[in-house]
């Protein structure tokens, strides 16, 4: 008679652990979908040249999923073209951490260092993403 009871509660507690870890993976779900509709949002408000309609759902994306290389990248878009070069530089640089090979967000962040001055730094950005440039064409014909 014991082993019943110890075998009912064991499954109810798999069970619990089963249920509490579905829910954990729908709800991250649910947070990737509104991220890519807060980025669509970012996108064309971005296109409309609603740049600080476009930042706010970009930042809104970046919440829900912040290794979104290319959230940053647009946010920092939007930025540059509102005249906030210092946080838009902010933006590509994260975006280019989050990825390396990143040739858009190497050449806007680079003429945003040239906006505020910093010739050097945007002559290093715009070298990289030469270099970049280079590597994948040298990648796009080794495979043919």
């Amino acid at each position: 008679m014991e082993l019943a009871p110890r075998g009912e509660e064991h499954m109810r507690k798999i069970f619990s652990f089963t249920l509490f870890f579905a829910t954990i993976i729908a709800i991250a779900g649910c947070a990737a979908d509104k991220a890519t509709i807060f980025y669509t949002n970012g996108i064309a408000k971005y296109r409309q040249g609603n740049y600080n309609e476009a930042i706010l759902d970009f930042t809104e994306a970046i919440i829900l999923k912040p290794f979104w290389a290319e959230a940053f990248y647009y946010r920092g878009n939007a930025k540059a073209n509102n005249g906030d070069y210092v946080d838009a530089i902010k933006d590509f640089s994260e975006s280019i951490r989050l990825k390396a090979d990143y040739i858009e967000a190497y050449n806007r962040r680079g003429s945003a260092r040239m906006k505020i001055g910093d010739s050097l730094g945007a002559n290093e950005d715009f070298n990289m993403a030469r270099e970049l440039e280079k590597e994948n064409i040298r990648i796009h014909f080794r495979s043919q």
